[in-house]
Formats: C-alpha cells, structure tokens, sequence
C-alpha cells in the first residue's frame, strides 16, 4: 500500500509542476531521474543548445519535447545548478560569436 500512496504523492507534486510549466505529467514522469537532469545541464552548460539536446533525447531515450519545454523543465528542477549553465551556456554562444567575427576581419 505503501508504494501506491507514494505514487499517488508523486503524481500530485508532478500535477502541480506540470501545471506551472504547461507540460505533460507524462513528460515530467519521464524527467524524474536526477542524473539525467544533470546530464542534460551539463551538456548545454559546455556549449549544447537545447535544440540538439531535444534532438539527442529524441534519439536515445524516445522523449519528444520542444526546447522551450526542456528549458522549463530544467529551471524549475535545475535551480542555481541551471543559472549556472545557462550563464556558460551564453558566454560559450558569445566567444563564438567574437571568433567568427575577428576571422572574418582577418580575411
């Protein structure tokens, strides 16, 4: 009986989130492991935009969701740990942006 009342708590804190973010419960259930959470955070805090995230999930783990959904899901489960890669995640796109520039003038 026991595992079924914790479903059932499970089921309402993912209720809640789900209505918080606008996503599926399903979706959430799918998020529930920490370390793929954090794998996640970490692949786009070392320079992965969300969009080949959703891509690699797609393709490895059968989880179709849209990069604005992943984002959601990642700040509200990630807290400081996704400001942290997010922040990396932007100085990354602007180092490569100062690349490309000072290439193109070196032409």
């Amino acid at each position: 009986m026991e595992a079924y009342e914790e479903n059932f708590k499970e089921y309402q804190i993912l209720k809640t989130y789900s209505r918080r973010i606008s996503v599926p419960i399903g979706m959430l259930k799918k998020f529930s492991d920490r370390f793929l959470r954090a794998h996640l955070i970490c692949l786009h805090r070392d320079g992965s935009p969300l969009s080949e995230i959703t891509e690699y999930l797609v393709s490895f783990y059968d989880i179709a969701i849209t990069p604005q959904q992943l984002r959601k899901i990642l700040q509200l489960t990630g807290g400081e740990t996704w400001e942290a890669a997010a922040s990396s995640y932007r100085e990354h796109r602007n180092v490569k942006k100062h690349e490309a520039i000072i290439s193109a003038l070196g032409r």
